[in-house]
């Protein structure tokens, strides 16, 4: 008979329980005052995509999974998708161009749906891997630290606190589910091989059991499936899989090697054919990417051997993918996305930033400084305290249990890690959030403190002293963790001197994603009804707004009215070809409020000035300026005209003022990175309040006092 679990087990999963439960609450409520991210836009395109027409053309450069599940939570919560079946429409063509971005923007802001309920349905659907995550982890430390309670809760906790996880797992992006699967795949693939070669160190270890083993193998094998579809960093597994194998060649080869061969054969077998079926599942069975209207552009391209529109694949993954095409062995909306993962892990011209640094092929000590920044100060408390738990173990049988059921978890961080400080796309503290479940476990090892770890050794102020630290790291993080709701994107740990500093460290994903647009309006309100409370006579105030990310401004009343002006400046555009908020650049500017999004403080995405301030972009600004001047000569009429390009005086006078206008902003940030905010709206934005004397000096006055005079950086980035 099945052993009944006993009542620390049922109180220490009840527990687990209601802290998944506190991670979800937390993480939607925090994401009901985020706006939409940058990628969620074309995520929530896919997924409406896949659940409306079964078509996968739209965006499959990210997992079809994350995307499916958001489009059926948003379809189950009356979200229509943007008219695409009419060619002679705008988003008809975007959908035969398979412009994704396009189809995305138009669904959630111009299709009749309420964009906060989009965003909220396919959070909610989104987040429940993460959900998952969290129990997931209690069930993995449970495993490890063999039924102790406390290790098990104190590694759950953790992963419920985790800041990333609270900013990410809640988004309508491949993050959250690629660490619950990655997580899931890993455990599950080393369960398969313990199964089949039972480890000597293992109290509870048997002889091989066939059934026990085929049975964990279709479950590794449909978790590895899901990895694969749920971000194409899912290839990740291959040398997972193949070092835990590696690991297990002694216990394989200690006895009976030839059964357990054959057994390990045939468990493969079952694992691999798994994998295909829960790979073509989740692509309805049907190997071409269209169920609706053929996207000739998208033909065009993959016939001609593309990946994606970045170039041309080459080598060995260029002769997989062309023989995983030609033969038909996986879905070609999957063999498309991850042509383009190959080919973005190949390309050496990637625009990133890393505390005061500018860059294009990244740093290898991106990730490692990212976590330094990002992760709770606590935790580096509880993982120092583990590791010399673990150093100051007696060597014994303990200690080799332990570490051989730590095994799958320190493989995960192992070879994730090495991939990731390997490749060039620095843009996100988020891709490393595979590594934090793995590390919170590792960091239950605090727990056994509780009950008296090595009393008989250790002296017991020593102990109560751990016990202490170990307590009161505890208490920080969540209270570290606590104090950032509802703004977790931004969060910086108090080491790194707290969100308030978070823009001089890591920019993008990390800190500004597009989604501070709520927060924005509300200080924009708050500040206009202080002016108006405080002046004698009545005032307008001035906003000009730099926003990086593909939301829609006046979607969330950021647009002039009878209570303030708003002006835009130059912003990132990536994936839509303008921004619908910005009208004309402005000529002229006046004193009032700069609110720029942290991402264009750092000039990473500056399209025409990006990098460090330099004395060529300095050169070409002061040209720049004496045009401006004289513009302003001409009659007001005349210069309408002018701008808006009703008068071709010059070639495409439009699209060379806003050539100007990034010039002017890179200027501009370049003083007031110098400078201390007037406010920070949910950290993604920094608010300069500039009178009219410092704005003349800014504009026409010297140099920004850290121009450089060799620097290239905005060389590379401009011919990249």
């Amino acid at each position: 008979m099945p052993s009944v679990p006993s009542a620390a087990a049922m109180a220490s999963w009840s527990a687990a329980l209601l802290l998944a439960a506190l991670y979800y609450w937390l993480a939607l409520s925090a994401s009901v005052h985020n706006a939409a991210t940058f990628d969620e836009i074309a995520h929530i395109a896919g997924g409406m995509s896949m659940v409306t027409y079964r078509d996968f053309r739209l965006n499959p450069e990210n997992g079809a999974l994350p995307q499916m599940v958001a489009g059926v939570a948003m379809a189950a919560g009356g979200v229509r998708m943007a008219e695409v079946s009419d060619p002679s429409v705008y988003t008809g063509q975007a959908w035969l161009h398979s412009d994704g971005w396009e189809i995305g923007y138009q669904t959630l802001y111009h299709a009749g749906n309420e964009p906060s309920r989009v965003l909220l349905y396919g959070r909610a659907g989104v987040a429940l891997f993460s959900f998952g995550t969290v129990l997931l982890a209690h069930a993995a430390a449970w495993q490890v630290y063999e039924g102790d309670a406390a290790c098990a809760l104190l590694s759950t906790l953790l992963t419920a606190f985790c800041p990333t996880l609270l900013a990410h797992g809640a988004l309508v992006t491949s993050d959250g589910a690629f660490t619950f699967t990655a997580l899931l795949a890993s455990l599950s693939v080393s369960r398969m091989l313990d199964c089949i070669a039972p480890g000597a160190a293992d109290k509870q270890a048997g002889e091989a059991s066939a059934w026990r083993s085929l049975a964990w193998a279709l479950v590794a094998g449909c978790s590895v499936g899901s990895v694969i579809v749920a971000k194409h960093s899912g290839v990740i597994m291959a040398p997972i899989a193949l070092l835990l194998l590696l690991l297990k060649l002694p216990a394989l080869c200690s006895r009976k090697i030839l059964s357990r061969l054959l057994l390990l054969l045939l468990a493969v077998a079952v694992a691999v054919a798994c994998s295909f079926l829960a790979v073509w599942g989740c692509y309805g069975f049907r190997f071409s990417a269209f169920n609706h209207l053929e996207c000739r552009q998208w033909k065009s391209n993959w016939d001609a051997g593309l990946g994606s529109q970045h170039g041309k694949l080459e080598g060995i993954p260029q002769l997989l993918v062309q023989l995983a095409k030609k033969h038909k062995l996986l879905p070609e909306a999957l063999l498309y996305g991850m042509s383009y993962a190959f080919l973005r892990q190949a390309t050496n011209a990637r625009a990133c930033f890393l505390a005061g640094e500018h860059g294009t092929a990244g740093w290898r000590f991106f990730f490692p400084y990212a976590m330094l920044v990002k992760t709770p100060s606590g935790v580096f408390l509880l993982l120092s305290l583990a590791v010399c738990m673990l150093i100051l173990s007696s060597p014994g049988g303990d200690l080799r249990r332990f570490l051989r059921r730590m095994t799958p978890l320190l493989v995960l961080i192992f070879i994730y890690s090495l991939v990731a400080v390997n490749q060039n796309l620095n843009i996100g503290h988020r891709h490393m959030l595979p590594v934090y479940p793995p590390l919170y476990i590792l960091c239950g090892l605090c727990g056994k403190l509780l009950r008296g770890w090595d009393s008989a050794s250790a002296p017991r102020s020593l102990l109560l002293l751990l016990l202490l630290s170990i307590v009161a790291a505890t208490m920080a993080v969540s209270a570290e963790v606590l104090s950032s709701f509802p703004y977790f994107i931004p969060f910086f740990n108090r080491l790194a001197g707290g969100p308030q500093l978070g823009f001089g460290h890591l920019v993008d994903s990390s800190l500004d994603w597009g989604q501070g647009l709520p927060a924005l309006k509300t200080f924009m309100t708050e500040e206009t009804e202080r002016i108006r409370s405080n002046a004698t006579s009545e005032q307008r105030p001035v906003f000009y707004v730099s926003y990086f990310g593909l939301g829609n401004p006046p979607s969330h009343g950021i647009s002039s009215n009878s209570n303030f002006s708003v002006y835009h400046l130059h912003s990132s555009v990536s994936g839509v070809s303008r921004p619908r908020h910005i009208q004309e650049v402005n000529v002229l500017l006046f004193p009032g409020y700069f609110c720029i999004g942290a991402s264009m403080l750092q000039p990473v995405y500056n399209s025409h000035a990006p990098g460090n301030w330099n004395a060529h972009y300095e050169l070409v600004y002061r040209r720049q300026a004496r045009f401006l001047i004289r513009l302003l000569t001409v009659s007001e009429h005349l210069r309408t005209q002018l701008v808006t390009g009703q008068v071709q005086v010059l070639h495409d006078m439009p699209k060379m003022l806003s050539w100007i206008d990034g010039f002017r902003l890179a200027r501009l940030c370049s003083f007031f990175r110098e400078m201390k905010p007037h406010a920070q709206p949910s950290y993604a934005f920094n608010v300069y309040k500039i009178d009219a004397k410092t704005l003349t000096r800014f504009l026409f006055g010297p140099a920004p006092p850290q121009t450089v005079d060799n620097d290239m950086t905005f060389l590379r980035l401009r011919l990249a």
